[in-house]
């Protein structure tokens, strides 16, 4: 037996060994530390630290004290996880079976870097770095056979490594069309202590690289954190969140907490609509996807449904040449009087007709003076041609207004 495959055997009699005494994460790691002689650590698929080789100074990488400290406190260190999640070949890393060699765009030097799976679900990671000895083949051999051991240690205890994991399959099994006992459905109720009425909304987000990264599992843990009634969970590279809106203050507060969380980070977000019974998930989050879409477009961090249907339906209608004819006369000659719309003629109108022809509540709406507002209705009444006091000629305005693409 020559030397390579003697450090081998010994390596898996030690890994044996220390598996078949219950031994944990950390003896693991300390096991492996023996052989590598470098620092390590196993991080969770978000920013939880499952262990590390505590023995180094800090400055063997950028944060490696908050890796320390995250092992006892867990808490989230952003910066590394973006810089590392928005890098392309550490992108395609997170996806990788076996282990590979690789530079990290923010420790600066290369890691030996493996990825742990459970049941298709990539549940934590272990890094090695170079740290001014470079790696072998051999240390390959013996990242891949030490990330099998971890496979089985995560597997045995699953409850941990994939907690909550129930409501997880059962809402994943209704995004992809599988059959659902009504039964699955109140035990997700009775789990979570929902009620059968309470009401939901749908959140997905999901990185400019449509990727499944470290970001996801930081802003799903956010997520998780921040709303406790809520299911939240990675599902097709985009992190999923079904909100239990009756116990989380209301679509206004779910709506402010979300934004809240995401404004920080480079992710794409869209909520749905509220909507009662968790049966009806997935064309909500049809919706959640859409709004999430359109923010991706327009390069904003957050829509909800509400924002994101007024402007899918002024892009669609402006799109209906047909109709773009029976436009009101009234707004053309507004719009061709100021095109560069300095007058507030338009805006004026627009919150006029909102308020119902009411000139109080127009000009608190619009933070005028009544008497401003008097003038500017004065001047506009002079340029239509059409009675603002009939209701259906106010309907009629409304409509072109989204006919012609026009919001304030």
């Amino acid at each position: 037996m020559d030397i390579r495959t003697d450090r081998l055997k010994m390596f898996q009699n030690r890994l044996l060994s220390c598996m078949s005494s219950n031994g944990s994460i950390q003896d693991l790691l300390d096991i492996a530390h023996d052989l590598f002689q470098r620092p390590m650590f196993i991080k969770g698929d978000g920013n939880m630290i499952y262990a590390i080789t505590r023995s180094y100074s800090n400055d063997v990488h950028p944060s490696w004290s908050s890796f320390i400290r995250n092992v006892d406190a867990p808490a989230v260190e952003f910066e590394s996880v973006r810089t590392v999640s928005e890098d392309p070949e550490f992108v395609r890393a997170f996806s990788e079976k076996e282990c590979t060699i690789l530079r990290s765009p923010f420790y600066g030097g290369m890691v030996l870097h493996a990825n742990v799976w459970l049941e298709e679900k990539r549940v934590c990671e272990v890094v090695v770095l170079e740290n001014g000895s470079r790696f072998s083949e051999e240390d390959k051999e013996l990242m891949n056979m030490f990330s099998g051991f971890l496979g089985l240690h995560v597997s045995i205890n699953k409850e941990r490594y994939l907690a909550g994991s129930d409501p997880i399959a059962t809402f994943t099994s209704l995004l992809n069309h599988r059959s659902v006992a009504p039964l699955e459905l109140i035990g997700i109720n009775t789990q979570m202590g929902w009620n059968a009425d309470d009401e939901f909304v749908v959140a997905a987000a999901d990185t400019p690289v449509k990727n499944d990264t470290p970001l996801l599992a930081v802003f799903r843990d956010k997520i998780k954190s921040a709303l406790p009634m809520s299911v939240t969970f990675i599902y097709k590279n985009k992190v999923v969140s079904i909100v239990n809106l009756s116990r989380s203050g209301g679509y206004q507060a779910v709506s402010r907490i979300i934004s809240r969380q995401i404004s920080s980070e480079s992710l794409h977000c869209g909520i749905s609509f509220e909507f009662n019974g968790i049966e009806r998930t997935p064309e909500y989050y049809n919706l959640a996807l859409l709004a999430c879409s359109i923010a991706d477009r327009l390069d904003k961090k957050y829509l909800d449904m509400y924002s994101a249907a007024h402007i899918r339906i002024s892009e669609r209608i402006h799109s209906i040449t047909d109709l773009q004819d029976l436009i009101h006369p009234d707004l053309i000659r507004l719009d061709r009087l100021d095109p560069q719309r300095t007058s507030h003629y338009l805006k004026t109108l627009y919150a006029y007709l909102l308020c119902g022809g009411n000139y109080t509540d127009t000009a608190n709406y619009l933070g005028l003076h009544r008497n401003s507002l008097i003038y500017r209705m004065n001047r506009i009444q002079g340029i239509i041609k059409s009675d603002l006091n009939d209701v259906h000629n106010r309907h009629f305005l409304l409509i072109s207004y989204l006919l012609m693409g026009i919001s304030f």
